[in-house]
């Protein structure tokens, strides 16, 4: 009896002692992230030391190394939604990385427990932050061998080389900041740089100092002196364009690119509209300026067209823009039909989010929202303006939205006020028409009637709330002119009541 009470507890053993290295390997190598588009060569170097090509849509862990050969491109999601765009020639750390959605609001204990470090060994990457260094700036980094890198809430670009950056200048490691702010540190100081400005550190030893030198453009991406072109060919043979990451050959026939998933609110030739809630096929390039996207009635996709008024808000992860100078192709839904759109003096304008999380609307309360972006609306005879003020407002309750645009283009105010739009609960979005839109002209101090559209959706944050909201807007005037533009909120407050709203 004795013996086999020996034996059961040597095997209960065994078992426990599997059960528990299964459960700590599968802590040691939590996933990080997802590859989200990779061309070129680019391998995964797992923590184990194995080595296999990083595809499209495979995961990685904390621990594991990407690296991109002379013509790769890989762009990462991490999973608290950060973005990386590694350029060729680079060598990328998951050094520590930890996060849990539960813990990641402001208010949790835990939130510390969530970390973000990175080493860039060589190369460069673009980099948007994800909620991990919205919430706990402390908790994210970048070690290069030059400077540490620490963000407060960021788009920004990093080159590290060595010897000769070509067009950049010394080898070293440089930084240009679209938004938030950056921390540039080593031994000798410590340098802050903000939105518009870039930074270069040439060695541990030296002290980081501002420089003109714009990583972004620079005309071609020299990392460790490689000199590249403009287009390299991808592991299946396809040509791609290394700027925008667009296959130059097209596919074939049976086979449907997948985008993004995402939200898009956008308005051209006077046609306000949106696509589904993470609804995909939205393809953006290095710059976060998408190159085609797809809405409730067709696909867009960008043409010969370039991209202006862009921007990015970090806290609800909404970029906006406009595309013109060029033509740009429309695919119609219902039809299949394919037309080019002339954006020569005109714009097609929009505002999107990689933010995979659709908001659940509160079925009372109120929400108000504040202006933190927008693209300088445009008119269909080569004008553009300046967007004077833009209001959201939110009345869960009646599941409506109030919307106000005021603008100035051609020496006209435009005074544009929509009540009680219809606000689509399950999709987390509404559309309508503006109910007043009031044109003065400054030159000759009259005013007439309009007309106008709207069309929009709300972001999410890591809990399913409502955070944010992206609106696309169209006016018109009883002759010819058509204004159109796009804009970004942030939630101002929210209500909890089960009244009535007034």
């Amino acid at each position: 009896m004795k013996t086999n009470m020996n034996k059961i507890y040597t095997t209960f053993s065994k078992l426990l002692g599997f059960f528990l290295a299964m459960s700590f390997s599968s802590m040691l190598f939590a996933q990080a992230g997802t590859s989200l588009f990779s061309y070129g060569k680019v391998d995964l170097r797992t923590a184990n030391g194995n080595l296999q090509s990083l595809e499209r849509g495979m995961a990685f862990n904390e621990g594991d190394t990407v690296l991109t050969g002379v013509n790769g491109r890989a762009q990462l999601r991490m999973e608290d939604g950060a973005i990386f765009d590694l350029k060729p020639n680079s060598e990328f750390v998951i050094d520590e990385y930890n996060f849990d959605a539960a813990s990641a609001s402001v208010s949790s204990s835990s939130a510390n427990k969530n970390k973000s470090f990175f080493r860039l060994m060589r190369g460069g990457f673009r980099s948007i932050s994800g909620l991990i260094g919205k919430r706990n700036k402390k908790n994210y980094k970048v070690v290069t061998p030059v400077a540490t890198i620490g963000i407060r809430g960021t788009d920004y670009t990093a080159i590290l080389c060595d010897g000769n950056c070509g067009e950049l200048g010394n080898g070293g490691i440089y930084l240009s900041v679209a938004s938030g702010g950056v921390v540039l540190s080593n031994s000798a100081g410590t340098l802050d740089i903000d939105p518009g400005q870039a930074g270069f550190a040439a060695n541990a030893n030296t002290a980081p100092v501002l420089t003109s030198a714009s990583v972004d453009t620079a005309s071609s991406d020299e990392a460790g002196d490689a000199q590249l072109g403009k287009s390299a060919s991808d592991e299946d043979g396809n040509t791609i364009n290394l700027e925008t990451g667009e296959d130059l050959n097209p596919p074939a026939e049976n086979e449907v690119p997948q985008g993004i998933p995402g939200r898009v609110a956008a308005t051209i030739s006077g046609d306000a509209q949106q696509s589904a809630p993470a609804g995909g096929n939205l393809f953006v390039n290095e710059n976060s300026a998408p190159t085609e996207f797809t809405t409730n009635t067709a696909t867009y996709s960008g043409g010969t067209t370039t991209s202006n008024s862009q921007g990015f808000d970090a806290n609800t992860g909404l970029y906006w823009g406009r595309w013109s100078n060029g033509s740009a192709v429309v695919t119609d839904a219902s039809t299949g039909s394919s037309s080019e759109t002339d954006l020569n003096s005109s714009s097609a304008h929009w505002v999107y989010t990689t933010n995979q999380v659709t908001p659940t609307v509160p079925l009372s309360g109120k929400a108000n929202f504040n202006l933190v972006g927008n693209t300088n609306p445009t008119d269909n005879h080569g004008n553009s303006g300046v967007l004077g003020s833009a209001s959201l407002s939110a009345d869960f309750t009646s599941q409506t939205v109030d919307a106000d645009v005021n603008l100035a283009i051609n020496e006209q105010t435009w005074d544009a006020s929509a009540q009680d739009v219809a606000l689509d609960g399950d999709a987390a979005s509404f559309e309508g028409d503006f109910d007043s839109v009031r044109i003065t002209d400054q030159a000759t101090n009259t005013t007439s009637d309009g007309s106008g559209e709207l069309s929009g959706f709300f972001t999410g944050d890591e809990n399913g709330d409502v955070s944010g909201a992206g609106m696309a807007y169209s006016l018109s005037d009883d002759a010819d002119t058509t204004v159109e533009g796009t804009a970004a909120f942030e939630v101002e407050s929210t209500g909890n009541s089960s009244g009535t709203g007034n």
